[in-house]
């Protein structure tokens, strides 16, 4: 094998080697910090919408809350 042959060898040798490295570091931070929204995004975004990811996202919770205003009572004794 000549000088070329060896570089073509490392340069797939070492795009397979980046591929796994991430693949475990996605792995990792998954495990260790579970964020679904943003997995979800992100592989969302990887799949180009294939993949149905309502079931991951969060649902809308509205709260409404009424506060009474300064005097007010928030008894109903007073009504009529």
């Amino acid at each position: 094998m000549n000088f070329r042959e060896y570089v073509l060898l490392g340069l797939v040798l070492g795009f397979f080697a980046c591929i796994w490295l991430g693949a475990r570091y996605i792995r990792y931070l998954k495990n260790k910090k579970p964020n679904t929204e943003l997995w979800g995004t992100i592989f969302e975004g990887i799949t180009n919408k294939l993949i149905d990811l309502e079931p991951v996202k969060k649902p809308e919770v509205y709260i409404e809350k009424k506060a009474p205003r300064s005097g007010k009572s928030t008894d109903n004794d007073d009504l009529p």
